[in-house]
């Protein structure tokens, strides 16, 4: 799972009961897409299921990829 979201980059498939959130906040609009929601809830089910190491690494990589400035995932 973890090369899908990184391979994906705002391409992830959406979800049928998935609500965009309206954040007045300029530094949470990032999430606040349903792009965004689809990612986080894809590294909740990862992080949750971890066995390796290295997933836990990778998977932390493309959140903070994601979360940069540039928002090169």
């Amino acid at each position: 799972m973890v090369g899908f979201i990184e391979r994906m980059k705002n391409n992830l498939p959406s979800k049928v009961n998935i609500i965009p959130l309206y954040f007045k906040h300029q530094d949470l609009q990032i999430v606040s897409n349903e792009q965004a929601q689809s990612l986080l809830a894809t590294l909740i089910h990862i992080l949750k299921k971890i066995n390796q190491e290295t997933i836990l690494y990778r998977t932390l990589d493309a959140l903070g990829r994601y979360l940069s400035p540039i928002n090169d995932l």
